[in-house]
């Protein structure tokens, strides 16, 4: 039989002084849930060690303040004493199977550090996701999100899918806004290394890239590449219109020029009688 889960539950109204101004729907300990307690469970034990002023829970751990958990192999919490006596945990680290959940937002990776004087959370060690109503942002390196600027930086072959439209680069800087009801939705993603926009039927390469969902265009800077199917634009610089499907494509000023290539597709052969 598996044992009991083993809980701790932090009880003081002021646990976690929090700096940031996070809306309660974010990935965050602060806003609506400031002074509510934090509880820490796990299946194979919590330890307290007094001298480093740190808690670690082991095995299917969980870590929840009102509508927000992190779930993970192993969580561990640091904390330090407030003037007035309590208990303040200022930061969490989280190892092997991460999943940091809100009713709208979910991020996975294999290591969390939540560091909440800074107000940021931070993913590495593989394979990331942070994913919210109507987006999925994903990195082979690491993630990290500020939850009171609503700002996320994912690196190394990172990837924002939105509404069929796929924007992949080295690095992808997404900036987020409140879509109401609880939810957020991406307001603008800045791209950089080697960037590709890839919708049905055209994908636009490029070196550094800015996507705008409010108005549904990207531009595209440096080698610049417009591609569907055997035939491609080259240039410098490119404005796409996904709403009217229109695309613009530009030399570098004061020398270069714009090239179109055309593959023409083999005609059937007439079938002999």
């Amino acid at each position: 039989m598996m044992p009991a889960p083993v809980r701790l539950s932090f009880i003081f109204a002021a646990l976690l002084s929090m700096t940031s101004a996070a809306q309660a729907q974010s990935l965050s300990f602060g806003g609506d849930t400031a002074n509510q307690p934090l509880t820490i469970e796990a299946q194979n034990g919590i330890e307290w060690l007094r001298d480093t002023r740190t808690y670690v829970a082991r095995g299917n751990a969980k870590v929840n303040r009102g509508n927000l958990a992190i779930h993970a192999d192993i969580l561990t919490a640091r904390y330090r004493e407030t003037p007035a006596e309590q208990t303040e945990i200022y930061q969490i680290e989280a190892v092997g199977r991460v999943v940091l959940t809100s009713p709208s937002q979910t991020a996975r990776g294999e290591k969390l550090l939540y560091n909440m004087d800074q107000a940021y959370i931070t993913l590495h060690g593989g394979p990331v996701e942070f994913k919210t109503t109507g987006q999925v942002l994903t990195a082979n390196e690491s993630l990290s999100y500020w939850p009171d600027k609503q700002t996320a930086i994912a690196k190394g072959r990172a990837r924002v899918n939105r509404a069929g439209r796929v924007l992949t680069a080295d690095t992808l800087t997404a900036l987020f806004e409140d879509a109401g009801d609880g939810n957020v939705t991406l307001k603008q993603a800045f791209a950089e290394g080697d960037v590709q926009i890839q919708t049905d039927g055209e994908t636009a390469f490029g070196d550094t890239g800015q996507y705008d969902t409010r108005t549904d265009t990207a531009t595209l800077t440096g080698d610049v590449r417009l591609v569907r199917g055997d035939d491609q634009l080259r240039g410098a610089h490119a404005e796409v219109d996904f709403g009217t499907g229109i695309s613009r494509l530009l030399a570098r000023k004061g020398s270069g020029r714009v090239q179109g290539i055309f593959t023409p597709k083999p005609q059937p052969k007439p079938q002999k009688e």
